[in-house]
């Protein structure tokens, strides 16, 4: 309550929740299932927090676990509510959430080992990755996600959040994927933006 109060707002306009387990993924974990009832499963997660985050009007949740990187739509009401980007005239690859109303997740787990597509023998995504939340599934490489505050835009606040993949393949031996290095790239990047002061 205190983090989403006007004045906290005013100086911190972001409200960003990091947690170990996503509450949405592609990825066919065990646990992966949207029904609520069974303890630890992405559905009962999503049961209890999504209330909390709707109430505090969190705008990004980071969560891990999954070895890959994941990113939704701003998303709500167990994967119903999904508000889908807009583009800027001046940045055509870039997606947009204008003060979306739910909290875009991006899964941070690309420093784990193995990769999405290597879990007990399953395949690298599950029929989730066709649900309407679903935006980015990436599985490939090790990377690491950069978030950059924009605070020098007149009455509006701005959140840039990109995934940097450094070009090493994680399947490799470590003489293969150091020899076969690919250039470091940016391979998603996404733009929260609000009014100054506002959720």
């Amino acid at each position: 309550q205190k983090a989403n109060s006007p004045p906290s707002r005013l100086v911190c306009p972001w409200l960003i929740v990091q947690m170990h387990r996503p509450l949405y993924s592609a990825s066919p974990w065990y646990e992966n299932t949207r029904q609520a009832g069974t303890p630890g499963t992405a559905g009962d997660l999503t049961a209890h927090l999504e209330p909390l985050f709707r109430e505090g009007e969190v705008d990004l949740v980071l969560g891990g676990h999954v070895h890959g990187y994941e990113r939704t739509h701003a998303t709500g009401h167990n994967g119903t509510a999904v508000v889908h980007p807009t583009r800027l005239q001046r940045e055509q690859e870039l997606d947009c959430y204008s003060s979306p109303g739910v909290p875009v997740y991006v899964n941070v787990g690309m420093g784990g080992a193995g990769s999405l597509g290597q879990f007990k023998g399953k395949p690298a995504l599950t029929s989730l990755a066709k649900e309407d939340w679903n935006a980015v599934s990436l599985d490939a490489g090790y990377g690491y996600v950069q978030a950059t505050v924009f605070t020098q835009i007149p009455g509006e606040a701005r959140l840039l959040v990109e995934y940097h993949d450094i070009g090493e393949r994680r399947w490799q031996p470590w003489q293969q994927r150091t020899a076969e290095r690919q250039a470091p790239a940016v391979l998603d990047r996404v733009l929260l933006i609000k009014p100054k002061g506002g959720s």
